[in-house]
């Protein structure tokens, strides 16, 4: 088939707020959430696959939110058709009909007619109406030889009788007789994305939109063939055929299409349903002759009807425009731009505190760019598609700018993506823009002291490694760190966890963060410590690598430099265990150190699942596997023990890491289940000068097992206690070393 025939909660703060625990399952929609629901599909399937799209000028954005309250007013389908209408505009464009599509009645079926009719002046008519069987390819092909040699024009009706069509192969062998030199056909172009590429700043996914053209075809003439004039007779029951427009580009050819040129006869096109009778029909590809150009346009557009032969209206038409005597002239089409224009979107920083359509786009914006590119939808605890009307719905409600923001954050958290983050003043200021150089953890169930900053602050307000927090400016530690949590979301409870604690102590610059910590030996302290945006927990003190025994080694890949590997190994290649120390984020050096762990031969040591969105492809976007090689090393793999520390705070990189070591040799794994998000970053731009992160692709391990939301499992649960805290040992370090040393 050829190119052109494809058809294709509560408040806090003031700010509105709800807990995803309590997140009651959706109501039924009313025809007003429908209609909302269809608008988004609508605005999102336009956005990533109309071509007007790739020319960046269309503001997209400002047509949905300026049309959004006449579509939601609309009582009437009239009025819904006509507010549509409205919305489409900004396209442009003669091929973009709104109405309905009305396809044309078939032809009354007479199977036992003639393929070819001669008519007065030695015109040759031609009935393709059906699909040819073998004997009526034989028929054809014997009366093509009296066509060559006799006729003077040939009239081709292409008005189907039937769901099934006349093969394209047909109507070449037909045009092959009648043309003196090739006639390269015309494709389609359409848009493509390779993930989403990010609105602000880049990613190391290589996410990427352009364009795709479909290969044509040369159409080559017959050793016998001679030039003769042709008329086309097409409805829009059938795909428009490449070799009437490009004969018709030509100068050999005319174009009577009854009830003029319809967008679904001549590209790929989509329809998004509205609301029960209401849809919208756009195409989705563009047409590109070999020059560049892009076009169609028909010679006549009679009325429709059901008539056939020689006595029917549109043969008569095609009659007298062969009658003409003259060749017809190639139409001028404009020439398309070469390359497609990157959509970079609008911050519209001004928005504050946007109006309501505004606000509503905002959510549209949100949910159409998770919907299409976000890779891990399926297991959300609820379908990403009924978050929708919801968050439209609260947008009603929103009166101040902290209001706006958090209910983006809210719903952008609704991902379940520890990727996920939010960037915008007022979540800044929300949360606070210092904290104190203290890192808290989940120890026992209980908030504890983990870090310290460099400076000495803490422990000089008496703040000590182990101490519990009962509460932060008097709101209760774990009430405090489940609401932040709700709000920033995760991959895993202990994913929304690490992210509560990691955000409690923030505040005001150089105001205290007032402390009630219990100490080990029960009692209760006030500590109040200074809140600076410059202040961080210490650093680890030790070298990135180091012998424990004298056949232990240790590397923490918080430290590690991709430079240091082969120093590494040089030093620690000969020990029988070596502890890899990733509870935290490594700096790139997860793929040279499988390399050189690599004695299982692997090739390959993580999958990726990319989502790939295009206008050719389905309502769900395809996934583009891939698996990422391990890189062979010049040098022996390292033969001892491999052990590897994780817990919670291993995340994205880290576990990434995991799975590379993992694939590569017999490594164990000692310490908690790690973040369970995976997948380089991309982002979206929303009114107000809002950035929303989330995950951009599916990473899994080597062997297919699912990484997101699960996270690696330790093959020996440890854990921190706040005895060791205290007396200042690494719990899952010493455990660790018992392995390493006994094997158990």
């Amino acid at each position: 088939m050829t190119a052109i025939s494809l058809r294709v909660a509560a408040f806090a703060a003031g700010a509105l707020l709800c807990s995803l625990s309590a997140a009651a399952p959706p109501a039924a929609r009313t025809p007003a959430d429908q209609r909302l629901l269809g608008l988004a599909e609508l605005w999102r399937d336009v956005k990533f696959y109309h071509p007007a799209l790739a020319t960046a000028k269309v503001d997209w954005d400002a047509a949905m939110a300026n049309n959004l309250p006449a579509l939601q007013a609309a009582r009437t389908p009239q009025e819904l058709q006509t507010a549509l209408a409205q919305l489409m505009a900004p396209l442009g464009g003669p091929e973009l009909p709104f109405a309905p599509y009305q396809p044309a009645p078939y032809l009354p079926r007479d199977a036992a007619a003639s393929p070819v009719e001669w008519l007065p002046g030695e015109l040759a008519l031609v009935r393709l109406h059906h699909a040819t069987n073998r004997s009526e390819d034989t028929a054809l092909v014997a009366a093509q030889r009296e066509i060559v040699a006799r006729a003077r024009g040939v009239i081709v009706d292409l008005r189907p009788d039937g769901p099934a069509v006349v093969e394209e192969r047909v109507l070449q062998q037909l045009a092959a007789q009648l043309i003196d030199s090739p006639v390269q056909l015309p494709a389609v172009r359409y848009r493509t994305h390779s993930g989403y590429r990010p609105q602000r700043g880049d990613s190391s996914g290589n996410y990427r939109s352009g364009f795709e053209i479909m290969e044509s075809d040369l159409l080559s003439p017959s050793r016998t063939a001679r030039p003769v004039p042709l008329v086309f007779i097409v409805n829009n029951r059938r795909p428009l055929s490449p070799v009437a427009l490009a004969l018709q580009r030509r100068g050999q050819a005319r174009i009577v299409a009854q009830g003029g040129l319809s967008v679904a006869t001549l590209l790929p096109h989509r329809a998004v349903m509205v609301e029960e009778g209401v849809a919208v029909r756009f195409p989705v590809g563009e047409l590109v002759y070999e020059d560049g150009s892009t076009g169609m346009a028909a010679d006549a557009s009679p009325p429709v009807d059901q008539a056939a032969g020689a006595d029917s209206p549109a043969v008569k038409l095609a009659v007298k425009l062969l009658g003409e005597g003259k060749r017809p002239g190639a139409p001028d089409y404009p020439r398309l731009a070469a390359m497609p224009m990157r959509m970079v979107e609008k911050p519209y920083p001004d928005m504050q505190l946007p109006t309501l359509a505004w606000r509503q786009l905002a959510v549209i914006k949100l949910w159409a760019v998770a919907d299409t590119f976000f890779p891990y939808k399926e297991g959300m605890a609820q379908p990403w598609q009924d978050s929708l009307v919801p968050f439209l719905r609260r947008m009603e409600q929103v009166n101040s700018p902290l209001d706006y923001a958090l209910v983006l954050q809210q719903m952008a958290a609704t991902l379940q993506d520890s990727h996920v983050g939010l960037r915008s003043a007022e979540i800044d200021k929300y949360l606070g823009l210092a904290a104190p150089g203290v890192r808290l953890a989940r120890v026992e169930g209980k908030i504890a002291v983990v870090g310290l900053d460099a400076a000495g602050a803490a422990g000089q307000a008496g703040l000590q490694r182990g101490d519990v927090v009962l509460s932060v400016d008097g709101e209760d530690a774990d009430a405090r760190a489940r609401r932040l949590a709700d709000l920033l979301g995760g991959s895993t409870p202990a994913g929304r966890d690490l992210k509560g604690l990691g955000n409690m102590l923030r505040g005001e610059e150089g105001k205290a963060a007032v402390l009630q910590v219990e100490r080990g030996d029960g009692q209760v302290r006030t500590v109040s410590l200074m809140r600076s945006a410059s202040a961080r927990p210490a650093p680890p003190s030790a070298a990135p690598y180091r012998l424990l025994d004298a056949r232990i080694g240790y590397a923490d890949l918080n430290l590690l430099q991709p430079q240091q590997i082969d120093a590494m190994f040089d030093a620690l290649g000969q020990t029988d265990s070596l502890i890899l120390n990733m509870r935290g984020y490594p700096k790139g050096t997860g793929w040279m150190l499988a390399s050189r762990l690599n004695v299982r031969g692997a090739r390959s040591g993580a999958a990726f699942m990319r989502p790939v969105a295009s206008a050719m492809g389905g309502r769900e976007p395809a996934r583009q596997a891939s698996l990422q090689p391990i890189m062979p090393s010049k040098h022996a793999p390292y033969s001892g023990k491999v052990i590897m520390l994780l817990d919670e705070t291993s995340i994205s990189q880290a576990e990434h890491t995991a799975l590379f070591v993992e694939a590569a040799t017999p490594v164990t794994f000692i310490g908690g289940v790690t973040s369970g998000t995976n997948g380089d970053v991309t982002n979206t731009l929303l009114p107000g000068n809002i950035v929303v992160g989330f995950t951009g692709q599916e990473v899994r391990h080597a062997d297919g097992r699912p990484l997101q939301r699960v996270g690696i499992q330790p093959h020996i649960p440890s854990a921190p206690t706040l005895a060791g805290l205290r007396a200042g040992r690494d719990d899952v370090l010493e455990r660790a070393l018992t392995f390493a040393r006994s094997g158990k």
